[in-house]
């Protein structure tokens, strides 16, 4: 049987191999990779305002209020995640000396068929829950489409928006947790390691200071936890990535609310968004579907490979 957490096992793995990956996705994929962002937003217009009013601008890149375009803003902050991509991959095949392919799978091909199938169930289960949603609080949703907005973020959200997820899938659930198998080869504990880490790096998100920690950071835990358990089913992260893309381009295309990680021109807005418990069940619930659906797909191909 082949496992996709022992593929870690393969090439250099001292650790200070992974100390210079982190320093180098620290230092390039962070502050190198904002640049682009500054220099754009640097662009605006910020005559009339305070220094308070300035700084909150550009603690959530409102580009709008400076008179930019959301969009090309969203463009520029997309590109961090590029500058990531290209430095996990140079570390991982020349530094760890591994093959590319092994981030993916074990099977040196990618599985479209899991993709479409993480996405399609996730796109269902998510709309599902917003149309109930919608159907119960009908009066805080504002249909705020503008064509001339959304054409190009949904240009934005199928052409660049999958590298931020493919990074982060890649560095999450590939690099770390096979990282972590290297220590201790228990799948739980690299799933539950590579969910730390998850969390950590949300740990800026608009929604933390919005919405409170305490509701924030169990949520991030439980989205890793579900995609870790997901690919160690799977023996691949093909399903998760297929998850992760449709929730975060399902998330910019369909509703946008004060505090949101991005802010962009959705085709709905709604008018007074809160994060409590019940939105955490709910978003737990989700997560189980998800899994309980993964584990029917994954024996369903494993019968068939017999």
């Amino acid at each position: 049987m082949k496992n996709y957490l022992s593929l870690g096992l393969k090439g250099k793995n001292q650790w200070w191999r992974y100390l210079i990956t982190i320093v180098l996705l620290a230092a390039i994929a962070g502050p190198l990779g904002y640049i682009p962002t500054e220099l754009y937003i640097d662009g605006g217009d910020f005559s009339g305002m305070s220094s308070e009013e300035i700084q909150e601008v550009l603690d959530n890149d409102d580009f709008e209020a400076v008179g930019l375009s959301q969009n090309i803003g969203l463009v520029t902050m997309l590109l961090t995640f590029v500058f990531g991509m290209i430095t996990l991959l140079l570390c991982y095949r020349y530094l760890h000396k591994k093959k590319l392919s092994d981030l993916i799978n074990p099977f040196q091909r990618i599985r479209w068929k899991h993709v479409f199938f993480g996405f399609g169930v996730w796109a269902l289960i998510y709309l599902v829950s917003l149309v109930i949603d919608m159907l119960v609080f009908t009066e805080q949703y504002e249909f705020t489409l503008d064509w001339l907005k959304f054409l190009p973020l949904l240009a934005i959200c199928i052409f660049l928006l999958p590298i931020q997820v493919a990074f982060e899938e890649l560095l999450l659930r590939g690099y770390v947790m096979q990282g972590l198998y290297n220590i201790i080869k228990v799948p739980a504990f690299c799933i539950f390691g590579s969910a730390l880490f998850f969390a950590a790096l949300h740990l800026g998100n608009p929604e933390i200071e919005s919405f409170g920690w305490y509701l924030m950071v169990p949520y991030y835990l439980f989205a890793a936890v579900m995609y870790g358990i997901i690919t160690v089913w799977d023996k691949g992260l093909e399903i998760a990535l297929g998850v992760h893309a449709a929730n975060n381009i399902l998330l910019a295309l369909t509703v946008s609310y004060e505090g949101a990680v991005l802010q962009v021109d959705s085709i709905w807005t709604k008018t007074e968004y809160m994060i409590d418990f019940w939105t955490i069940l709910v978003q737990f619930l989700m997560f189980i579907i998800m899994i309980y659906a993964t584990y029917l797909f994954v024996g369903k191909e494993e019968r068939l490979k017999t």
